[in-house]
């Protein structure tokens, strides 16, 4: 059965259902059905009680020869382990010698990591006599086996091992009304594939909503599994909008392996049931982003996007033993749908190299799928002085919104070019100096566009800014004000004001432009992505 097919667990409203009046370009549209149907009702789940809840076996299936690191994680109420309602003792098959163990953040690690060589071991997990509900369980005897062998190789996520389509679902009114009990609002087809077992952890994020972990540690394989996945009731996605889907890859002696990105563009579930569906996905890069200056100052401010979640960063010496230097962030990343800041050190910091790296970050949903920077910064003995010279506007292009990215990754909102006369800076290049845009309509109040936007460099020198302008609309033909702000490699700040005037007679405004030049500007940016 494919995964969609199993949300139609009812179909009081079938006609309304066999020709769909969803629109197209909505998640809400309008039903035929005139009696509504009432979801079913959920019973109190008495596992949400101390003691009253479960506690199972996720890993390691019964299998013969795992490593000796293998893990043995539990599942269901592990805090009642912590609790004293449960124990899980580790023993060798056939007798009765307790292997001295103790269960931390849900795993059963015994003492000195491994497990004996060549051994038949049994877990037993039980209730234990203070269980506030004695009779309600049973205990659980589950073997396996060891061999001498000490696994430290990550997995490897191949193109074959994730197949991803993203959906769009009737509105929850719409759903009860045509007894259509899909659930959430938006659903995540996937088939995952492995050749031994594995466990698999997906999230995922919108553009304008924070991650959310939508499987945690599934276990998979040898095989293929189909699954149906939900971001839940509180994200509201539109049809073809890009979803930041992360997958990662964890074996059964918990090496992890590289997080895979995806961005996913959002389908219609009227589309689910199509056997040959084509991911509209593309890849992006698992570790931050980082902007190196061609100089560094010894004050540098770095402009680093994440691919998922922002991590707390720090830089490390790599020449000496010195303390690592925190980064802070100063100002906020708007490009797109990616999300990050431009940092600066708390002071002047010795001329030298520097690694990029991660500190532990207890708030993030999903640890597992964030990968470390992997970026030299050479810091050059030299100081910013002064603040980079106004940037000088020499023309405003329209970026022609180009087809959806279905299957590639190019920009596909539209946009406004700036193109600007080569930045004039006492430490940057022209191509290192990063925008923010704040944009005026006629009559309305500014509104950001843009921060630490890029600037691109052309052969003739100048630099083009694009500035994501789908939410004011085309921009070419309409008066506006622009605000564009320059930040240079030591977060220095200079502005300019841009008027852009309608001229009716030259049918274009100030910013017009043959259309040659607007394509040439556009197929440079989108590579970009």
């Amino acid at each position: 059965m494919r995964p969609m097919r199993s949300l139609l667990l009812l179909l009081v409203c079938a006609p309304a259902l066999a020709v769909p009046a969803f629109p197209d370009e909505k998640v809400v549209g309008a039903t035929d059905c005139t009696t509504p149907v009432p979801p079913p009702a959920q019973p109190p789940f008495a596992g949400d009680a101390p003691g009253f809840g479960s506690v199972f076996l996720i890993s390691p299936p019964p299998l013969t020869n795992l490593p000796r690191n293998v893990e043995v994680v539990l599942g269901g109420s592990v805090g009642d382990v912590a609790l004293g309602f449960w124990r899980a003792v580790l023993s060798l098959e056939g007798s009765s010698a307790v292997l001295p163990s103790q269960v931390i953040d849900g795993h059963v690690v015994v003492d000195g990591g491994l497990l004996p060589a060549n051994s038949a071991l049994r877990l037993r997990i039980e209730p234990t006599e203070t269980n506030p509900c004695q009779g309600c369980f049973g205990t659980q005897d589950l073997s396996f086996s060891t061999s001498d062998v000490v696994d430290t190789t990550a997995p490897l996520l191949d193109d074959d091992a994730v197949v991803m389509n993203g959906f769009v679902l009737p509105s929850i009114v719409d759903q009860q009304a045509c007894g259509f009990f899909g659930g959430d609002l938006h659903n995540l087809s996937v088939r995952l594939s492995s050749r031994e077992p594995t466990l698999f952890t997906i999230a995922g994020r919108g553009a304008r909503t924070e991650p959310t972990v939508l499987l945690k540690r599934q276990l998979v394989g040898p095989g293929a599994q189909d699954l149906s996945l939900s971001f839940g009731r509180d994200v509201a996605f539109t049809l073809r909008e890009a979803v930041v889907i992360v997958v990662v890859a964890r074996d059964l002696a918990g090496n992890v392996s590289e997080p895979r990105v995806v961005r996913l563009r959002m389908r219609s579930f009227r589309d689910r049931d199509e056997s040959d569906l084509v991911p509209l996905v593309c890849e992006l890069e698992a570790s931050p982003d980082v902007l190196v200056p061609s100089r560094v100052p010894r004050h540098p401010a770095l402009r680093i996007v994440f691919p998922f979640e922002e991590l707390p960063l720090a830089l490390r010496p790599l020449d000496d033993d010195g303390p690592e230097i925190p980064l802070v962030p100063v100002a906020d990343v708007v490009e797109d749908a990616r999300t990050g800041h431009v940092y600066q050190t708390a002071r002047e910091i010795e001329a030298g190299r520097y690694d990029v790296v991660a500190g532990p970050c207890p708030r993030c949903l999903c640890p597992e799928c964030n990968a470390a920077p992997r970026t030299v910064v050479v810091v050059n003995d030299v100081v910013d002085a002064a603040a980079p010279a106004e940037p000088q506007v020499r023309a405003v292009l329209d970026d022609p919104s180009p087809a959806l990215s279905e299957g590639a990754c190019q920009a596909d909102d539209a946009a406004t070019l700036i193109v600007l006369a080569p930045g004039v800076d006492d430490v940057s290049a022209p191509a290192d100096l990063v925008y923010d845009a704040v944009i005026r309509l006629a009559d309305g109040l500014p509104r950001p566009a843009g921060a630490a936007l890029l600037a691109w460099q052309r052969a003739d020198g100048d630099t083009v800014v694009r500035i994501p302008s789908g939410p004011f609309g085309r921009l070419i033909g309409a008066p506006f004000t622009l605000t564009l702000s320059a930040r240079d490699a030591s977060g220095r700040v200079s502005k300019t004001t841009y008027e852009n005037d309608v001229d009716d007679d030259a049918g274009g405004g100030c910013g017009a432009a043959p259309l040659a030049s607007v394509v040439a500007l556009a197929a440079l940016l989108r590579r970009r992505r």
